[in-house]
């Protein structure tokens, strides 16, 4: 006897946690929304060209990461028409200051490596800067406050606050840069589009978007026939605002996503393609 009563106890405390949670959760998702939804998505981007360049203009001479991430691959691409474009950054602590590459150990530029310095330096008034943070969860506390603070010195230098946007999917690193006055995307990284739980984790993805105040949302969207930005998590995401990456080289559907107002920028997964063309833009009235 004593046995069952301990198991219904038990079973009673469980019960009572999860009634706990399943409130909590509803409640803070109600409120997160509502919010969201009065905000609006109107962001600091001051044109309709809504297609950046990745890692600049590649010209794939040699390898896929010879010519992205430099200071040619950038100047090419605004050469081209981009208003912005993504570039691969780390923070290299012993150094103490950004190296742009993609991977570790670091990619060579012409057998040297590139500084983000050097980078803005040469192109950093030219437009606007998607900084993609390698391994931002591998910083300490106190190395990311000092990461926030080193950025914060390269662009007041080199470039203008509202050009540049710094992408992490740490939540917590992230907020040191929020803190020092970055515009910031929070990436989230949902299951791919009509998994049966999408709805809820995208809900937690935007309280801790909400809570942490970032600018935007970075979402993949992957394979054009298995999306994992697909229907379900556009609708998911209506209150938010979207800078979308890795998104298949096809003029419909990026004209397609250009047209949503809350999808501020997006990624063609191809970074040899010019596709700059590609607008929200209204026609001028005559």
């Amino acid at each position: 006897m004593r046995k069952k009563s301990l198991i219904r106890k038990l079973f009673a405390g469980f019960l009572l946690i999860y009634l706990v949670l399943v409130i909590i959760y509803f409640s803070l998702s109600y409120y997160v929304n509502r919010q969201l939804e009065s905000r609006g998505t109107q962001i600091a981007l001051k044109n309709c060209s809504k297609i950046w360049a990745t890692r600049g203009l590649n010209t794939r001479i040699g390898g896929l990461f010879d010519n992205a991430n430099t200071i040619e691959a950038v100047n090419r691409a605004f050469r081209q028409g981009a208003v912005g474009t993504e570039i691969d950054i780390f923070y290299d602590r012993q150094r103490q200051e950004y190296i742009v590459s993609h991977d570790y150990p670091y990619n060579l530029k012409q057998g040297k490596l590139l500084t983000l310095a050097e980078l803005l330096k040469a192109t950093g008034h030219k437009g606007y800067f998607w900084l993609d943070f390698k391994k931002m969860r591998h910083l300490s506390k106190s190395v990311a406050k000092e990461a926030a603070v080193n950025l914060r010195s390269l662009v007041d230098y080199y470039s203008d606050n509202d050009a540049v946007f710094v992408e992490g999917h740490d939540p917590i690193n992230l907020a040191y840069f929020r803190s020092a006055g970055f515009q910031t995307i929070f990436d989230s990284h949902p299951p791919p589009d009509h998994w049966p739980f999408t709805s809820f984790v995208m809900n937690i993805y935007k309280m801790v978007f909400y809570f942490g105040d970032h600018t935007v949302m970075g979402i993949e969207y992957d394979d054009i026939n298995r999306p994992v930005f697909g229907p379900d998590t556009f609708k998911a995401t209506t209150n938010v605002p979207l800078f979308i990456y890795h998104v298949p080289n096809d003029r419909a559907l990026l004209k397609k996503l250009s047209t949503h107002n809350n999808i501020k920028v997006i990624l063609d997964i191809d970074d040899a393609a010019a596709v700059f063309d590609i607008n929200a833009c209204q026609p001028t009235k005559r």
